[in-house]
């Protein structure tokens, strides 16, 4: 398992970005054996989480990987609102940042079905 993926996910914890770990890194931190090559999270889409988030990866050059020009990430309170998700690509990984999980609903909702504590994952984390 990559530290890279690690990184990231200290940076957001580090700078109090409100999500919940999905796909197959969820998978891997339960035990899974599969290989992937992104982090997927599902988080508060408000403008204030996602300056967080940009905050706390503005170092590692995040782009939005599925824009033609790989447009640099240059979140603002009042753009904030015209995304539903943000597929980054950053200096040490790819982060798919998702406003909701199918089957699941919305961060609210999707954080209400983590089967981890918040420690536990802080301590995978660290």
């Amino acid at each position: 398992m990559s530290s890279d993926f690690f990184n990231l996910l200290q940076r957001l914890a580090n700078a109090s970005v409100d999500f919940v770990i999905v796909g197959g890194f969820a998978g891997v931190i339960h035990g899974c054996t599969c290989v992937t090559q992104d982090i997927d999270i599902c988080c508060d889409f408000s403008p204030a989480n996602l300056l967080r988030l940009q905050k706390a990866i503005s170092d590692l050059h995040p782009v939005h990987r599925l824009t033609p020009q790989r447009k640099k990430l240059r979140l603002t309170k009042k753009t904030c609102g015209q995304f539903k998700n943000l597929n980054l690509d950053t200096d040490i990984g790819q982060l798919d940042c998702l406003s909701s999980i199918d089957g699941i609903g919305d961060y609210k909702k999707s954080r209400s079905q983590v089967s981890l504590s918040k420690q536990k994952v802080r301590s995978s984390v660290y």
